[in-house]
């Protein structure tokens, strides 16, 4: 089901990918300010979000990172190579991620992977109504259990055919 290196772009599909696009920004955004509306709002209420360490709906996520957030003194998400895939009112897409968490008294941890999210489109507004992380590398920790997501709950990436993008996930 994937549609890379083909051009199936019309003005209208252009439009929908850049309204996913700022959502996976707001994402970020979300995290990084501590905002805790502005994360709710990227996902649909009867989402499922499913982080390994945490597999549920929206509002209890929400709820877990905002309790999380002051044990860091900064992080920052940054989202890039993004790519969608349009099926009406439906999406999927894989969004790459870097991550910096920031601690006043340890040394950082830095985390990459991808956001695989299918998306609908419901009254004009595109949100995740599913989320599936996966963690691709981590740096900065000593081992797995200093690592906050626990390495036996966690999807990590691989390559073709075995990655979780070239199935359902």
């Amino acid at each position: 089901m994937s549609n890379l290196c083909k051009n199936t772009n019309t003005l209208e599909t252009l439009l929908a990918k850049q309204d996913i696009s700022e959502v996976l920004i707001s994402y970020a955004i979300g995290i990084d300010r501590g905002d805790a509306e502005a994360l709710g709002n990227v996902f649909w209420p009867d989402a499922e979000c499913n982080y390994g360490t945490y597999s549920g709906p929206p509002g209890q996520f929400v709820a877990h990172v905002m309790k999380s957030i002051p044990l860091f003194n900064m992080t920052m998400h940054s989202i890039t190579n993004i790519f969608i895939e349009i099926a009406g009112t439906h999406a999927r897409s894989q969004a790459y991620f870097n991550a910096y968490h920031g601690f006043a008294d340890a040394p950082p941890i830095f985390v990459g992977g991808r956001y695989l999210d299918r998306f609908e489109n419901r009254d004009g507004q595109w949100r995740i109504a599913y989320r599936r992380f996966v963690l691709d590398w981590h740096a900065g920790a000593k081992s797995d259990e200093d690592f906050p997501v626990a390495a036996s709950r966690r999807a990590k990436g691989g390559r073709k055919p075995d990655d979780l993008w070239y199935g359902s996930f």
